[in-house]
């Protein structure tokens, strides 16, 4: 059947598929290379977006963090030197501490020491059941100033687990995500606290701020921060306690206790480790995803750190994947579609069509030179100066000379 075939078309046939193999074996190459650029891109998008939360999270605690540190130690110098003046000067430098923040919705301070204590407290409100002195106050206007309120002494603010676990060790706390009844209102929030300390050193009291998750919430789960279909942000604190989450049921929730799937005990301990990175995840909903976190101090020196995190769907990532290789498959189809047809256009206007007109001549030659017709064939008229150019002017040499012979 092949061997029937034209000389043109055979030519077409074996270019045609010369080319569909190397342009087959170049495809799998091309689309083998490009998945795997754009993957490694997905990841590195994730892994840039986890970084964009983990500065945003990180900027506003330790703002928060040096805020507290500066008002520790105007705080300590006037508890020091007990006078009414002072104690005025501490609460003041406190409510400056509150209101120069726009990430805080409340601050206290917690003083044990007989020099704050009973009647030697000023303002009644600032006295616990016990005599104990506690100033506590709240910003209903934290992005502008004004709006702190001195708030009656809560013995649950004194029992709360970041002031406890300043008093037992004197060293910073920083608490998790918790909600509490603050002000008539259930709030979620995280608290870092401050030991405040005598001129001997010794541990009297504590200074610290509750932060406002809500407004974290908001700047973290902010839509611009999407680069995948279905993705979200999230973050931990140092227990893994959930303080970001678009699923409120979380909040306040370790981790583990709401997802206990093999993959998250590997990404908990991925953060233990602090091993940034992107790791395989089931979110809560059963869908493959993929997880990036980026693990951050809070504060200086502090040994306490926070994980931020992005989540997105596999089938979202592997889309833009699919997107691509689409996009290089019908590329290489249309190169391919391109070549085909201009191969088999030259060859058939430069090979095949002359070659017909070179055999048909000769056709009419040999019907002449045999007595099949009385008419001899004209000369052919060459196309270009190529081998069959010249074998066509050799043609109308020989014809010539043996129609003169002949005649």
């Amino acid at each position: 059947m092949f061997s029937k075939l034209s000389i043109g078309t055979k030519a077409i046939i074996n270019i045609v598929f010369v080319v569909l193999v190397c342009m087959g074996v170049m495809s799998y190459f091309v689309l083998s290379k490009v998945t795997q650029e754009q993957e490694k891109s997905s990841i590195e998008l994730l892994n840039s977006v986890s970084r964009e939360i983990e500065g945003r999270a990180s900027g506003y605690l330790n703002e928060l963090y040096a805020t507290i540190a500066s008002s520790q130690l105007d705080i300590q110098r006037n508890i020091n030197n007990p006078s009414d003046f002072n104690q005025r000067s501490m609460i003041n430098s406190a409510i400056a501490m509150l209101d120069s923040s726009n990430w805080a919705l409340a601050a206290y301070v917690y003083i044990k020491d007989s020099a704050y204590k009973g009647d030697a407290i000023l303002d009644p409100r600032n006295r616990l059941a016990n005599g104990e002195f506690m100033l506590l106050i709240k910003d209903s206007q934290t992005d502008k100033e004004g709006g702190i309120e001195i708030l009656q002494a809560d013995e649950n603010m004194v029992n709360a687990k970041t002031v406890q676990d300043v008093m037992n060790t004197g060293k910073v706390s920083v608490g998790d995500p918790t909600f509490i009844n603050f002000g008539g209102s259930n709030i979620l929030e995280a608290a870092i606290s401050f030991p405040i300390k005598n001129q001997k050193g010794d541990l009297i009291g504590a200074v610290g701020m509750l932060i406002d998750m809500e407004l974290l919430q908001k700047t973290i789960l902010d839509p611009e921060l999407s680069v995948f279909k279905g993705d979200y942000r999230v973050l931990l604190s140092h227990n893994l306690i959930m303080g970001v989450h678009p699923n409120r049921e979380t909040l306040a929730k370790g981790l583990l206790e709401t997802n206990s799937h093999e993959y998250t005990v590997k990404i908990a301990e991925h953060i233990k480790n602090r091993q940034d990175g992107t790791y395989d995840y089931q979110s809560l909903q059963g869908f493959e995803s993929k997880m990036a976190i980026s693990t951050f101090e809070v504060g200086h020196n502090t040994g306490i750190y926070w994980t931020s995190g992005v989540l997105a769907p596999t089938e979202s990532i592997n889309a833009v994947v699919d997107d691509m290789q689409r996009t290089v498959i019908i590329s290489i189809i249309t190169s391919l579609l391109v070549i085909i047809l201009f191969v088999s256009y030259y060859m058939k206007k430069n090979i095949s069509i002359r070659l017909n007109n070179v055999l048909n001549h000769l056709q009419a030659f040999f019907k002449c030179l045999n007595y099949e017709s009385n008419k001899c064939p004209a000369d052919l008229k060459p196309t270009a100066d190529d081998e069959l150019g010249k074998m066509a002017v050799e043609i109308n040499r020989s014809i010539r000379l043996t129609q003169t012979g002949i005649d």
